[in-house]
């Protein structure tokens, strides 16, 4: 029987046990800043402002330190603020800045992972790089096929659920293009509840294909 506790409806910003690696926050303040009216400052200004905690401008206003970890909640709030800064969907903005990170990243922190690899291999790497990424939950993925993998994401917050799926959307097609993959495609299943005790999580089942 599946487990019934559930995370609090409000947790302050900083406070969840959820962690993503700063590189991400100052990823998005970079994509911020070249693609948002106002730039970071607005974007931030923004989720302050419409924040029923009164912590979240206090947790973004801070230096992020790209190989330190920090609530991976606020995400969400930060996206959905730039969306209407920017006057663009949410899940356009997600997919967007995933992308950049793509880019970013894939040049320069994480540039191995591409190094002399073909799209099938970067693929097989991609469910591990989420890891670096977020301090939570598991990942694994495997070929199922000719250029078609299927990636599981566990224990992934509720909350965040509908965003990391925006955000494979974005990172995943622009990784395996940059591997020389062409047409990639991303299909995610409905999120699964999982039973984990004090917290409210679940697992995606992610198909990547390409040609």
């Amino acid at each position: 029987m599946a487990s019934t506790l559930k995370m609090p409806a409000v947790i302050p910003a900083g406070e969840s046990p959820f962690r993503v690696k700063g590189l991400v926050y100052q990823g998005l303040a970079e994509y911020f800043e070249k693609k948002v009216p106002g730039g970071n400052e607005a974007v931030v200004a923004r989720a302050a402002r419409e924040d029923t905690t009164g912590t979240v401008g206090r947790f973004l206003a801070k230096s992020f330190v790209p190989g330190s970890w920090y609530d991976a909640l606020p995400l969400a709030t930060l996206t959905e603020a730039g969306s209407r800064v920017r006057g663009a969907t949410h899940a356009k903005v997600v997919r967007e800045a995933a992308a950049f990170l793509a880019r970013r990243d894939l040049s320069g922190v994480y540039r191995a992972l591409l190094v002399a690899a073909q799209p099938d291999a970067v693929a097989t790497r991609l469910p591990g790089l989420s890891l670096r990424y977020f301090e939570f939950g598991s990942a694994d993925g495997s070929l199922i096929g000719p250029q078609t993998l299927l990636a599981r994401r566990g224990g992934v917050p509720e909350a965040l659920a509908r965003w990391l799926v925006w955000a494979v959307e974005g990172f995943v097609p622009t990784a395996l293009s940059m591997a020389g993959a062409l047409d990639v495609r991303v299909t995610a299943n409905e999120p699964r509840r999982e039973s984990t005790p004090g917290h409210a999580t679940v697992q995606i089942e992610f198909r990547f294909a390409w040609t």
